[in-house]
C-alpha cells in the first residue's frame, strides 16, 4: 500500500502509518495482518471512540484460526 499512498485523496484527520514491525502505532508487516496486531487494533479503537478503550485488545485475544 505504501506504493499507492502518494495517489490517495487526503482528508482532514487522515494519517498513514508505515510499520517496521518493531514500534509505532502498528507493528504489523503484512497487508492482511492488521486485524491480528494489538497495537493496530487498539489505535483504531481509540480513533473510533475518541479515547482509550475501556477493555483494550490483548495479545492472547489476537490469535487467528
Amino acid at each position: 500500500m505504501q506504493r499507492y499512498a502518494k495517489k490517495l485523496t487526503w482528508h482532514p484527520g487522515m494519517s498513514v502509518h508505515y510499520s517496521n514491525g518493531k514500534k509505532g502505532v502498528t507493528t504489523t508487516t503484512s497487508h492482511g495482518g492488521f486485524d491480528k496486531d494489538v497495537k493496530t487494533m487498539n489505535t483504531i479503537m481509540t480513533q473510533i471512540l475518541g479515547r482509550t478503550p475501556a477493555k483494550p485488545f490483548i495479545e492472547n485475544e489476537m490469535k487467528g484460526y
